[in-house]
């Protein structure tokens, strides 16, 4: 007889081997087998669900992100599939035979959810195909309540991400859209815009750190996060961090007086690495410690340089020039300096426009006590 027993993966996980040799060769792993009694389950939950209720269907989409499917939809049920993706989820051709098999069981009307590109990062392809009209979803730039334990902020589009400069999507097409009438209706909105502004508010918690005083007329370089969503699924003239700062240095568009300074992006986990290459590359660079306040900079009113970082929208808002090395969701509407084009936008806008849209009209916010969607304004008084 035949004594299986589990050896750790690299991953962490566990995989069931078996001293036998066709064993050894088709090892199991448990996470991969759990995958498949869920979606059996799912299977299972969709053929009972009652026939007069709407479905949210939130695939990818895992535990710390479920409160946005409630509060999109309060009166739907919300069934989650977070296991379709690389790695111990279903491979390519093993998800698309069960994403067929879910596309029809799904009752009609069914409103599907995705988190950000996850389909395309992990599967190669996008979940569009199977199920028409996908919602994305990502984490928002204004924190919702109780921010410090919950993700209760989100921004949704059914139409490509708000960050993807290579195509259209919703949040384009809405400030393509927008007319001077739209913009007066929207006063109420944009003091709640002016109360974020004014409170300091940004899309994460204000460090505090010693005051940092630029020299007047300065160059300020937002650093991003490698990797970033917004760096990778856009047009940009400059892929990385180094990259941004060469180009910055390289213009003789700024005065001889002017300062360079930079500042990483306190999530970024390769800083020590760039900051030390940029230290020796660029001695001239002034570099500004990675958690001081990003508020209390921009207040200052410098030039602002940044590749698609949202540091630019809330640096336009503060009345700063910001120059745009790659096409980001506010550039190209008329209010920053632009080093890569976008013919399809061709609405000419204020700052607060575009944070009105993307803001309050196409972010929810999340009560975590009540599952139920609240107003920004009511959050930020």
């Amino acid at each position: 007889m035949v004594k299986p027993h589990c050896i750790e993966c690299s991953s962490g996980s566990y995989v069931l081997r078996s001293t036998s040799a066709g064993f050894l060769r088709h090892g199991v792993c448990v996470r991969s087998l759990l995958n498949h009694l869920k979606f059996y389950f799912l299977c299972l939950r969709l053929l009972v669900l009652p026939k007069n209720r709407q479905l949210v269907f939130g695939l990818s989409v895992n535990d710390k992100e479920r409160r946005f499917l409630s509060a999109f939809a309060p009166d739907a049920i919300a069934i989650r599939a977070n296991y379709f993706r690389g790695g111990f989820g279903f491979r390519e051709h093993s998800a698309r035979r069960k994403l067929t098999f879910i596309q029809r069981l799904l009752p009609s009307g069914t409103k599907t959810v995705v988190w950000g590109y996850r389909d395309h990062i992990n599967l190669g392809f996008s979940f569009e195909e199977y199920f028409g009209e996908v919602t994305r979803i990502e984490a928002g730039l204004v924190p919702g309540p109780a921010c410090e334990r919950f993700l209760t902020s989100y921004i949704f589009s059914s139409k490509g991400m708000y960050f993807d400069g290579r195509q259209p999507s919703q949040l384009e097409e809405a400030l393509n859209a927008l007319t001077k009438g739209d913009i007066d209706r929207r006063l109420e909105n944009e003091k709640t815009i002016d109360t974020l502004v004014k409170r300091g508010v940004t899309k994460f918690s204000p460090l505090d750190s010693e005051a940092y005083l630029l020299e007047e007329g300065s160059v300020l370089i937002i650093g991003q996060v490698r990797g970033d969503q917004a760096l990778t699924y856009t047009d940009t003239v400059c892929a990385t961090n180094t990259h941004l700062v060469e180009q910055v240095l390289s213009k003789t568009e700024w005065p001889e007086t002017k300062r360079f300074y930079y500042k990483a992006h306190p999530k970024n986990k390769t800083n020590e690495r760039e900051i030390a290459d940029l230290q020796y590359r660029f001695p001239e660079l002034q570099i500004v410690p990675e958690k001081q306040n990003i508020i209390e900079l921009l207040e200052q009113q410098p030039i602002v340089a940044t590749i698609t970082s949202g540091v630019g929208l809330e640096a336009a808002l503060r009345g700063c020039v910001v120059h745009c090395y790659g096409v980001s969701f506010y550039s190209n509407w008329g209010f920053t300096v632009d080093h890569v084009s976008c013919s399809r936008r061709t609405n000419t806008l204020r700052p607060i426009d575009v944070a009105v849209e993307l803001m309050i009209r196409q972010s929810v916010y999340v009560d975590p006590e009540t599952g139920h969607a609240v107003p920004l304004g009511t959050i930020y008084r």
